[in-house]
């Protein structure tokens, strides 16, 4: 996959460093990461089509390099925020999959109490490690601040 080799030094853009810069103690975005083994720009159409359908509110969305996009994500129309980002995630990654592109997608869910630099390196990490434990095949998972560990949706 395209990309891979820069984990380490990775860095957010200047547009995702601003987004985390301004977050303050009320916020707490669901970032996704998401690797795809092709141009970002084959999964935008799809992307802005699903945001619309789950009435989500995309507060960033930025392409990372060539085949890795972040978006900071919150639903506001309803109480299973959590479940929306999720169903969100698993749509976009079907849809990804029936145009035969495979993609590892990562969701963390920030803590308002936390450092949102730190969220952010959190989903880098936990994509790298699903990249790393299913190279060959789309996967997702999701790690909220209460969790000790990511859980894999299906």
């Amino acid at each position: 996959m395209q990309g891979i080799a820069q984990w380490q030094s990775a860095q957010p853009t200047d547009k995702v460093q601003r987004y985390l810069n301004r977050l303050d103690d009320y916020d707490a975005p669901y970032m996704l990461i998401i690797q795809l083994n092709t141009e970002v720009a084959a999964s935008i159409e799809i992307l802005n089509t699903l945001i619309t359908e789950f009435e989500l509110d995309a507060e960033c969305v930025e392409k990372l390099s060539d085949s890795m996009l972040f978006l900071a994500l919150e639903y506001l129309s309803g109480d299973d925020e959590a479940g929306q980002i999720q169903a969100f995630a698993r749509e976009f990654q079907t849809r990804l999959t029936a145009l035969g592109i495979l993609s590892h997608g990562a969701i963390v869910h920030h803590n308002c109490l936390g450092q949102a630099e730190q969220s952010f390196r959190d989903c880098l990490s936990l994509v790298k490690r699903i990249i790393d434990g299913a190279a060959n095949q789309s996967e997702l998972a999701i790690m909220d601040f209460g969790d000790n560990s990511p859980r894999f949706i299906k």
